[in-house]
């Protein structure tokens, strides 16, 4: 939806300029950011809206699609997220700091069928 640039991290993938955005947003006065301790080795860093988000920059389907990875993710930890994002192939193909191809988005993890297999060997023959 943002169009921004995400990268492989040790936690999972991560927007590229999250800390400058953040940053930048935070002197605007449209953001703060909140440290909880947790009581482990990591602390909790919320960041808080302080206006309104101006929607209208969203389409219907972008904004139903926010809504929805925020109701997945609000029934997960910090440490769980980062579980699922391991399981990502566009994570587990990059190595730390490498950036994510947005097409890698369309690679599936199921297994291909008869079909799928043969047209794979196919093409690898034919570019032999």
């Amino acid at each position: 939806i943002t169009g921004a640039e995400y990268f492989a991290l040790p936690n999972g993938p991560a927007p590229r300029h999250k800390v400058r955005l953040w940053e930048k947003w935070r002197k605007a006065g449209d953001i703060a950011i909140r440290r909880e301790s947790s009581g482990f080795e990591n602390d909790r860093e919320i960041t808080l809206a302080l206006r309104e988000p101006d929607l209208s920059k969203f389409s219907a389907k972008e904004i139903d699609l926010v809504y929805k990875v925020l109701r997945f993710c609000r029934e997960f930890t910090g440490s769980d997220l980062s579980f699922i994002t391991h399981m990502f192939p566009g994570w587990k193909l990059r190595r730390e700091k490498e950036t994510i191809p947005y097409s890698i988005a369309f690679v599936s993890t199921r297994k291909p069928n008869g079909e799928e297999i043969n047209r794979g060997l196919e093409v690898e023959a034919s570019l032999a």
